[in-house]
């Protein structure tokens, strides 16, 4: 029966938590707020430049996850951010951390892939 969890043979009245709620058979923390060991429901910690997600967090486009932070990316010339990467524009390639021209011999064409 929704709100109640099994123990044994008998049922307990789930009761919602400071910033929870019940949904169904199972204690949900609200968003920004995760389930701790204790069963209570504690605020999330986000570093800077997070977008909140869930019960967890996420980094902001132009950063990437470092442990538990999110670091600015470092795009080379002819590159550029998507998301939480960077890639090279066409006509270049990537090495490393780097974007070199591609070099397209006489009488040919640069085909691929974006």
């Amino acid at each position: 029966m929704p709100g109640f969890s099994q123990d044994g043979e008998t049922c307990e009245r789930l009761m919602s938590l400071a910033n929870g709620n019940v949904e169904g058979n199972k204690i949900k923390c609200a968003n920004g707020f995760a389930m701790q060991e204790d069963e209570t429901c504690a605020r999330v910690i986000a570093p800077a430049n997070v977008l909140l997600a869930g019960n967890g967090w996420r980094c902001r486009a132009g950063f990437a996850r470092e442990g538990v932070s999110c670091i600015a990316l470092v795009v080379p010339a002819n590159g550029y951010v998507r998301g939480n990467n960077w890639y090279r524009h066409l006509e270049w390639h990537r090495v490393k951390h780097t974007c070199l021209r591609t070099v397209v011999p006489a009488n040919a064409t640069l085909c691929g892939e974006r």
